[in-house]
């Protein structure tokens, strides 16, 4: 125990006040997503708990499923004559919770709040994307104590850790400063509230690309950059080459209308494309500030006994002075055998007279 753990220990002895150790949120035993009260508001017994969450929001449910929601719960809360409605989604991960909260706050411009790693406000809504946690939060009316109440409410969630709590990498290559209003989407029912002009059958979403949107004010107007992000290399040139016989295909815009760029760029295997009514340069420009670095690694063989040479030579040693010994032995157990035989069974079996006598050929006339 530290020094300032037992001080600590025995300052609340002394002073007779009771410490209570905050342990991190556990799931709720029965499954609940939402917790029973935060901050005065309590959970009426109505609740919705289901698998299917269709039956939750099912204005999104391509959305939901697309994403892989795998939990959903409808609650309504009460406090005095307030009233609030949480709508609480679980995904297997953190990037399919951050598609799918991108795809619910849809083309509708959301004030940024702190309340988790993604949130939002607009009017009387918050949203807020809790790790692999998505809460769609309706309240009557916003008050100045609804920021520590949602707070309050975030510190209560029980959400994933380890590799399930990694946010898509997609976003982090968004140049910054000046990017807003960012969206992402993993398949074609979240690409529509991205606000790309690519439709879903060119981006591919079959090859697991993961597509983000973000704009940028310039003085002409503003500015859509999309990044697409593919597995590999190959399949970002395939897909910017189809991008760009894609655009050429485009009818050209009407006399009189201001012009709109078109620009694609690939940075590894990511393709960027910028489009709005700025000048291609400022498109180049846009693109080249996109970061990307490549990290190299070389794997090493691993190597084992037996790929050791040393270890050859001593066990061609080892055998043999097992072969030398072997026929040391041999050579002993042959001769004491004939050394026996000679002296119990003398002139019998072994050196016999008639055996050491020789044939001799009389071939003299």
């Amino acid at each position: 125990m530290s020094n300032f753990t037992l001080l600590l220990c025995l300052a609340v002895a002394a002073t007779g006040q009771n410490v209570t150790m905050v342990a991190p949120p556990a799931p709720a035993a029965d499954g609940s997503l939402l917790p029973t009260a935060f901050t005065g508001w309590e959970k009426a017994n109505d609740s919705l708990r289901t698998a299917d969450a269709t039956q939750v929001d099912p204005q999104n449910a391509a959305l939901l499923r697309e994403t892989g929601v795998v939990a959903a719960e409808r609650a309504r809360y009460t406090r005095q004559d307030r009233k609030l409605e949480i709508r609480a989604y679980r995904f297997p991960d953190a990037t399919s919770a951050f598609a799918a909260y991108s795809g619910m706050k849809g083309t509708e411009p959301f004030a940024v709040e702190k309340f988790c790693a993604h949130s939002g406000s607009a009017g009387n809504r918050i949203l807020m994307n809790c790790t692999d946690l998505v809460l769609d939060v309706r309240y009557d009316k916003i008050t100045a104590m609804t920021p520590a109440e949602m707070r309050s409410l975030t510190r209560q969630l029980s959400v994933a850790t380890g590799t399930g709590a990694l946010a898509p990498t997609a976003p982090l290559h968004m140049p910054r400063p000046g990017i807003s209003n960012i969206r992402f989407a993993l398949g074609p029912a979240g690409l529509p509230h991205t606000g790309t002009p690519l439709p879903a059958e060119l981006v591919d979403f079959s090859k697991g690309a993961e597509l983000v949107t973000g704009t940028i004010d310039y003085a002409e107007g503003p500015a859509l950059i999309t990044l697409i992000k593919y597995p590999t290399f190959a399949l970002a040139t395939d897909r910017q080459k189809a991008f760009d016989e894609w655009a050429k295909s485009r009818p050209a815009p009407a006399a009189g209308a201001p012009p709109s760029t078109f620009y694609t760029k690939r940075i590894g295997p990511i393709v960027a494309v910028v489009t709005g009514g700025i000048a291609e340069a400022e498109a180049r420009t846009l693109a080249e500030r996109i970061p990307y670095d490549v990290t190299l690694s070389q794997n090493e063989p691993v190597y084992t006994a037996k790929d050791n040479i040393g270890n050859l030579v001593v066990n061609i040693l080892y055998l043999s002075f097992v072969v030398m010994g072997f026929a040391a032995v041999c050579g002993v157990a042959f001769g004491g055998f004939r050394v026996i035989m000679r002296r119990l069974f003398p002139g019998r079996y072994i050196d016999r007279p008639e055996a050491n006598e020789l044939i001799k050929l009389d071939l003299r006339d």
